[in-house]
């Protein structure tokens, strides 16, 4: 009896399925950290993999008009910008039935997906650091006005890389590298340690 070939992945597809598994991840982070407000609401997968791959097009756009030949050295803050358009846009948090209290279901999820995106690098440390920063009122606040914002301006993807990229030097400043003298990467002013 003949094998069946082995699927071979194409370059693109790896991506895709890592922007999907931080998708699905992003999105139980926010169940978990509002459930009354999400109640009624899930995922669409069909919108989910919509999503990751309009993700797939704006990242090879940037790379192009940056001129960008290794996609690993596009920064976390920048990845985390780029897939808040598509979210806003594809819509993926849909509303199962008339319980569903949550009009900005999809903004939050983006914004939660920007921070799972820009805390990979604190891996195994991520849960400590998300209670510690998302449990302050400065964090809820900032939280409000982007998604007050993505509510004005959902297609803003270039607008959320540098709005990611200030909260990770406030809260995440290890992710920026910042130029240094000695090749010693610098802390910036108002350095917080998590």
């Amino acid at each position: 009896m003949p094998r069946k070939p082995k699927k071979t992945l194409t370059p693109a597809q790896p991506l895709l399925l890592k922007r999907i598994k931080f998708l699905l991840n992003a999105w139980e982070l926010v169940k978990l950290a509002f459930p009354d407000d999400l109640n009624g609401c899930y995922l669409n997968k069909r919108l989910v993999r919509r999503t990751a791959q309009d993700y797939l097009n704006d990242h090879e756009a940037y790379k192009n008009r940056w001129r960008i030949k290794d996609a690993s050295k596009i920064k976390l803050h920048k990845i985390a910008g780029l897939m808040t358009a598509p979210i806003c846009k594809n819509k993926p948090v849909q509303c199962s039935d008339d319980t569903c209290k949550s009009d900005i279901g999809n903004e939050r999820l983006a914004i939660w997906y920007g921070l799972a995106v820009c805390g990979e690098k604190y891996q195994p440390r991520q849960g400590e650091i998300y209670k510690s920063i998302t449990g302050c009122q400065e964090f809820r606040d900032w939280e409000k006005e982007a998604i007050r914002f993505l509510k004005r301006k959902p297609d803003s993807a270039e607008a959320m890389i540098m709005i990611f990229h200030t909260f990770c030097l406030h809260y995440m400043p290890t992710v920026i590298e910042l130029p240094s003298k000695n090749g010693v990467v610098s802390k910036p002013k108002g350095y917080i340690e998590h």
